[in-house]
């Protein structure tokens, strides 16, 4: 009696997978046949047993979340319980997709000072990104980009949200800065003083300025002079 103690011979390599998705749940079924290896990549011959009368079995081991390597392990057995293994990889790549909602995107305002980092503003403008899982991204830090004429312009904030494969979706909140003219009011008034008056010029200290954006804001006095009823000084 002859027993057979030579295992399958198993030669070349299955191809290796990529699916999309979030957890193995996505993963392919697995080959349940000689016929369906060998279509993938992989030769396989046994001394006494046929390839339709080998048993083909399989397990699975996954590891790291982003993205997420299966090693699915084949295992050929012939009909005296002779055995060889092949693996094959299947890597599942998260979608690039990342959604943001809610959050407002834009404010005016009247002073450069007032473009502040819009995650600092309260109540809170900010929006919410989430990708293709359904994980809420953390908050990236933003560039910020001026331009500004003067007293008028816009202050732009861009921010990158990134899901764990890198892939990235920009938010952008834009200040627009409208110039405001400063007030000025006095005490002085226009009246009639005669003939000859005796007049002092006012100064800057008579005037008060209301200015949004610089409280300091002082008056320049211009001219001063008088002038007759006809015209002319």
């Amino acid at each position: 009696t002859t027993v057979d103690t030579e295992s399958p011979v198993l030669t070349d390599r299955l191809n290796d997978l990529t699916v999309t998705g979030c957890s193995t749940d996505v993963l392919p079924a697995a080959y349940t046949t000689v016929a369906q290896l060998e279509a993938n990549g992989l030769t396989v011959s046994d001394n006494c047993t046929a390839d339709e009368d080998l048993t083909v079995t399989y397990s699975d081991a996954d590891a790291g979340t982003c993205p997420i390597v299966v090693t699915r392990t084949y295992t050929v057995t012939d009909k005296c319980g002779n055995f060889s293994e092949a693996e094959q990889t299947i890597t599942i790549n998260i979608d690039n997709t990342i959604t943001i909602t809610g959050g407002t995107n834009s404010k005016t305002i009247h002073c450069i000072a007032e473009a502040v980092a819009p995650h600092t503003l309260t109540p809170s403008v900010m929006p919410t990104a989430t990708d293709a899982c359904g994980k809420t991204l953390d908050r990236p830090d933003p560039n910020r980009v001026e331009s500004v004429n003067g007293c008028e312009g816009t202050v732009t904030y861009t921010y990158s949200y990134e899901n764990c494969a890198q892939a990235t979706e920009p938010w952008v909140f834009t200040y627009t800065i409208e110039k405001v003219t400063p007030t000025i009011s006095t005490a002085l008034r226009d009246d009639n003083l005669g003939c000859n008056p005796t007049v002092v010029a006012p100064t800057a200290a008579d005037f008060s300025v209301s200015d949004v954006c610089d409280p300091s804001a002082v008056a320049t006095v211009a001219r001063a002079g008088k002038t007759r009823a006809g015209g002319g000084e």
